[in-house]
């Protein structure tokens, strides 16, 4: 994982990736892991996000997006949305 902030005047590289049938990728903004949530109100944290992901890969796309919804909302509970979150996943067919 890396953030675009961190290119910022930085030269540009480019990157080849040998992608196969199934592979996925996951693009997401920092505010998944900076919800705050859960029994002591504390964020969910990058290493925890980087396990969920991983817990959750092996389910169809479709089910991961509902049961990450699911997921993100029981955490979240009464605490404030606290910066935007998008999760994208991509298969490759």
């Amino acid at each position: 994982p890396f953030s675009f902030g961190e290119l910022l005047g930085r030269a540009a590289t480019d990157t080849t990736l040998e992608l196969q049938p199934g592979d996925r990728l996951y693009f997401y903004t920092d505010g998944i892991h900076d919800q705050e949530g859960g029994p002591k109100a504390k964020r969910w944290g990058h290493k925890a996000w980087m396990e969920y992901l991983r817990d959750l890969q092996n389910l169809p796309l479709p089910a991961q997006h509902q049961v990450l919804l699911d997921t993100l909302r029981s955490w979240q509970g009464d605490q404030a949305q606290t910066d935007d979150i998008l999760v994208l996943g991509l298969e490759v067919p």
